[in-house]
């Protein structure tokens, strides 16, 4: 968003009252995620404006110095958002900011032992760095971060897992191994869970079809799942107590949340495995396979490399 012009005019007009050594610094901060508890927060302090040595340059000479002088306020402005943008989180979007800040990740941690993880300013410092490279060098390192992104998606695994964790073409191998075992596992309750919220699932389907804006439905889609979930599970409960009386309608109370986890669980354990092994069967093998994503990686420090 741009910045207004507030900040200039309260300098501006205090030095104009006979305020001295007057200093704006600007401060960057960067939250990991604003909405979760005891965030990983970053403040970066970038190069503060001296408005007494600096006054010249937002200032032509024989105008006043004044919050009334539109066009020094307008200059201070300027330079404001500036050194703001240099400090602060500034993308194009969330998609870029996600890659980017990806992006930084990995190619930091590369260099990391086991033990170790990437320090949060080190890598909103190299995001913020690609972000202000050209279009194509960022184009280039979005692109690499997306297929290694659809890698690790379909292990179910994140960067740090799969760099550390699955060194060896066994441990790949058992991953793949445990995800089918826990798919086997779920299956009967997904079955089970299914039936049961078939209704309310294909509702929400058809409210997230409705062509609205992005925001409306963040909205409109949550709240619609609340009220389909909440009255078909009213019902279930109402059916257990007809059955089983406080004790029927108890133990369908509590199973309800679990049979929904469970299709949850198995959808996404399920398509992560199967595209795990159609990417297993194309590289002929586990070892093949756990070469192919690692060079997927190289492709990504490479292209941060490059960038920078």
């Amino acid at each position: 968003a741009p910045i207004k012009t507030g900040a200039a005019r309260i300098a501006l007009g205090a030095r104009a009252q006979g305020a001295e050594g007057i200093m704006i610094v600007p401060a960057g901060i960067h939250y990991e995620d604003k909405a979760t508890l005891r965030s990983k927060v970053f403040v970066r302090i970038g190069n503060e404006i001296e408005l007494d040595a600096d006054i010249g340059k937002y200032v032509e000479r024989g105008e006043p110095a004044t919050a009334e002088n539109r066009q020094a306020v307008v200059e201070l402005t300027e330079d404001i958002e500036r050194r703001l943008r240099a400090t602060a989180p500034n993308f194009r979007d969330w998609d870029e900011e996600r890659a980017l800040t990806e992006a930084a990740r990995v190619s930091l941690r590369t260099r990391l032992s086991k033990r170790e993880d990437v320090a949060y300013g080190a890598e909103q410092r190299m995001a913020a760095m690609l972000a202000r490279r050209p279009t194509p060098a960022k184009r280039k390192v979005e692109s690499a971060v997306r297929t290694y992104d659809h890698d690790l998606e379909a292990l179910g695994v994140n960067d740090r897992q799969f760099l550390f964790s699955l060194g060896s073409t066994r441990s790949f191998l058992w991953l793949l191994i445990r995800t089918a075992v826990l798919a086997v596992l779920l299956l009967p309750f997904f079955l089970i869970g299914v039936v049961i919220n078939a209704i309310p699932m294909l509702l929400v389907w058809l409210v997230g079809r409705l062509r609205v804006a992005p925001a409306m439905m963040a909205t409109l889609k949550p709240i619609a799942a609340v009220l389909f979930f909440l009255v078909t599970w009213g019902i279930w409960v109402w059916r257990g107590a007809e059955q089983g009386g406080a004790v029927g309608a108890a133990a369908i109370l509590v199973l309800l949340p679990v049979y929904l986890f469970a299709v949850i669980a198995f959808i996404e354990r399920g398509s992560l495995l199967i595209r795990a092994l159609v990417r297993w069967r194309r590289a002929r093998s586990a070892s093949g396979l756990r070469d192919q994503i690692m060079d997927h990686r190289g492709a990504v420090v490479d292209a941060v490399i490059e960038a920078i």
